[in-house]
């Protein structure tokens, strides 16, 4: 199943961070470890995402628990270093991962940014690249929906990830607006682009946590609200369509 394989890969992902710190750097041990991660992540074949949320570890899009104790030192010591995700790319080399893994061990709590890995703050965006600033927008809104559609079915199916992937994408959204307002104006020019539960759902996520921002209360708030408008609609699953779609009442007003 491809999910053992990536479960390979982390277990071999921890071997090479606990065989590095029993052997100097180029050792022998410390090279056949890291070959063994790396041909674990070419027959995965897709880039690897682990984010840290509080005490969850996420890996894609599972939440990992327990961690299993072939990796639970390397989650441990990025988590004490204060890295919140790490992305590492499909065509990560030998040479890629000893040197991250070097980083790790020197516990250098520097953001880590290299062309195959990187591992910093929260971000669910891909490294930027020399697009127009509505061009960026309008990118990472769609990339906001389609989280978004798929954290709502997991929170509706009552699935522990879903709390999880929407806490990571509400904080950075949060993020995001402290930097700028790009998000704004695909809200406006893409209102109607996606089915309304979603959108609209993502829209009141990004308004009221901005206000929240306006408003100057702690941050802690700020990502409160942001949840709150991101679930705040979903009790209409237990409404049935008829209710929702009901047009009776409308109709007479605007009859009248």
């Amino acid at each position: 199943m491809a999910q053992d394989v990536l479960d390979y890969f982390l277990h071999a992902l921890g071997a090479l961070f606990r065989v590095r710190r029993i052997y100097p750097p180029g050792s022998r041990q410390v090279l056949q470890s890291a070959r063994q991660a790396s041909q674990k992540l070419a027959e995965w074949g897709r880039s690897v995402r682990i984010t840290f949320l509080g005490n969850d570890a996420i890996v894609e899009d599972r939440r990992i628990d327990p961690i299993p104790i072939s990796f639970r030192a390397l989650f441990q010591s990025l988590q004490q270093l204060g890295f919140e995700s790490v992305q590492i790319e499909a065509d990560a080399d030998v040479g890629d991962l000893t040197d991250w893994i070097e980083n790790v061990v020197s516990k250098n709590r520097t953001p880590y940014q290299a062309p195959k890995i990187v591992a910093g703050s929260l971000n669910l965006e891909k490294r930027a690249s020399p697009q127009s600033v509505m061009t960026r927008a309008v990118a990472g809104y769609l990339g906001f929906l389609a989280e978004t559609q798929g954290i709502l079915s997991d929170l509706e199916s009552k699935k522990p990830e879903g709390i999880v992937r929407a806490r990571e994408v509400v904080c950075t959204i949060v993020a995001r607006l402290s930097i700028g307002r790009e998000l704004f104006e695909p809200i406006f020019e893409l209102k109607n682009f996606d089915d309304y539960t979603f959108t609209h759902a993502l829209n009141v996520c990004v308004l009221s946590s901005a206000l929240a921002r306006a408003l100057r209360v702690s941050d802690e708030m700020v990502n409160t609200i942001a949840m709150a408008g991101l679930c705040h609609d979903l009790g209409k699953k237990e409404v049935s369509k008829e209710i929702l779609n009901y047009k009776g009442l409308s109709n007479r007003r605007t009859d009248s």
